[in-house]
């Protein structure tokens, strides 16, 4: 039986560390169980409730040891806390008072997709499922702000990233592990880090409970083979796989490629995960078959725009490293425009060079601080550097930066933003990045 909030923090004294989204939903729910939490939040300009007991400014974390248990924003990575006190997230609680099954999804990138692909099939299959978690649109998150209408016997689904992961000690029941590739590495000391990081959602699971765990990528593989949980890598033969374009289980056909609004062979293998953790609880072939049919795409993460003049838009904003954009790259047979730059993480960009190389790339537009990066690697690589927009990295409008890409494409082609960076230094993050395509591709 799940413990209650009344007996996790009686006599407590409670602090939240960062009033974002995740801050907000914490100081409510403690509120509506009778407890007053102190804010701390460094942002000044920061919009607080009314009446609420908070420390404000530069010196707000000097105030951490005043309290017992401070909930810390995603943000606040762990390494920078120097506190006596317990420090928590939202997604630790969450895990820890859940009276319900639960189901964490974990990876570089994906996690979103898989994760809603899971909560589409349970919902298929009639099961009272919830969704949290960074995670487009459709989603209800954060966690915190519907906890207490979950009952024991619904289900919870939630996307976790490692900045939540990082330092947490409760575990789902079921825990999908996708690919770990290098990113974040502006936030974390190292990559090793990173992976220990993604690690840590099945490192205090027990042998009742199942981690789920991509074969094709040797972190998680490593990471799978030494879990304490019963685990199932996929894609494989024996469950959830591809077989050309289609994904089957077993010997069971599933769907093919074209029933699905998901492009690219990364995302069939999104769906055997999905349909791999879900299968203990749905063995309902024609539900799984109608949530993956309907499902639709979540927004920034391949997401077609519009077709004009014989040309295909897309929208992979949330694509910040070069796995990402060549996963992309390969989604696709048709010549290629491809937008690519923003900020510098660290991250390397080799592989993705080759890929160009490889792949039916009409031209390639930079843009943002790395561009001078990628266009080095891509010199080194050896592709045609006559199809690289010159000048390109200085257009600072996502309007100008559409319009090149439009006068380069011809009919037939795809014009594809997938950056492999970060946004920041032109745009506030990924998602104005790709609202603002969007609104730039509607007024061609």
């Amino acid at each position: 039986m799940a413990v209650t909030p009344e007996e996790l923090y009686k006599g407590k004294r409670i602090a939240i560390l960062g009033y974002g989204v995740e801050g907000q939903a914490t100081y409510k729910y403690l509120v509506r169980h009778g407890f007053v939490p102190t804010i701390l939040e460094e942002n000044e300009a920061c919009a607080l409730p009314d009446g609420v007991e908070a420390i404000v400014g530069a010196e707000a974390r000097a105030h951490l040891d005043n309290f017992d248990l401070v909930f810390r924003a995603p943000s606040a990575l762990p390494n920078t806390l120097e506190t006596s006190a317990q420090v928590t997230t939202y997604a630790n609680e969450f895990l820890q008072l859940c009276p319900a099954m639960t189901i964490g999804v974990t990876g570089t990138k994906g996690k979103g997709t898989v994760a809603s692909l899971v909560y589409e099939i349970l919902k298929a299959a009639g099961k009272t499922v919830w969704l949290g978690g960074n995670v487009g649109v459709r989603n209800q998150y954060p966690p915190l702000s519907f906890l207490d209408d979950v009952a024991p016997d619904d289900i919870v689904v939630l996307e976790l990233s490692d900045l939540v992961l990082w330092d947490i000690q409760h575990n789902p029941h079921i825990a999908v592990l996708l690919a770990i590739t290098p990113e974040h590495l502006d936030w974390h000391p190292s990559f090793e880090q990173y992976i220990e990081s993604k690690s840590m959602i099945t490192q205090f699971q027990s042998a009742e409970d199942t981690l789920v765990y991509y074969l094709g990528n040797e972190h998680s593989n490593d990471i799978g083979e030494s879990s304490p949980a019963k685990h199932i890598g996929y894609p494989n033969a024996a469950i959830a796989h591809v077989r050309g374009d289609e994904v089957w289980y077993g010997e069971q056909r599933l769907i093919a490629a074209d029933d699905v609004v998901l492009v690219g062979h990364h995302n069939l293998e999104n769906i055997c995960a999905a349909v791999t953790a879900c299968w203990p609880l749905v063995q309902d072939k024609q539900a799984i078959i109608k949530a993956l049919k309907g499902f639709k795409v979540l927004e920034h993460r391949l997401e077609y725009v519009r077709s004009v003049r014989g040309v295909d838009y897309y929208n992979d904003s949330i694509g910040t490293n070069q796995e990402t954009a060549i996963a992309a790259l390969r989604s696709f047979a048709k010549p290629k425009v491809i937008m690519l730059g923003g900020s510098d993480k660290g991250l390397a960009f080799d592989a993705l060079a080759k890929e160009m190389t490889a792949q039916n790339v009409r031209a390639t537009i930079l843009i943002g601080q790395t561009a001078p990066v990628i266009r080095a690697e891509l010199e080194k690589a050896g592709f045609d550097m006559s199809k690289v927009q010159e000048g390109a990295s200085t257009l600072r409008d996502m309007s100008a930066i559409v319009n090149a890409a439009a006068g380069l494409a011809e009919a037939g082609d795809v014009v594809l933003l997938s950056p492999a960076c970060a946004s920041f230094g032109m745009f506030k993050d990924y998602k104005e990045r790709g609202q603002l395509f969007k609104q730039a591709v509607k007024a061609l």
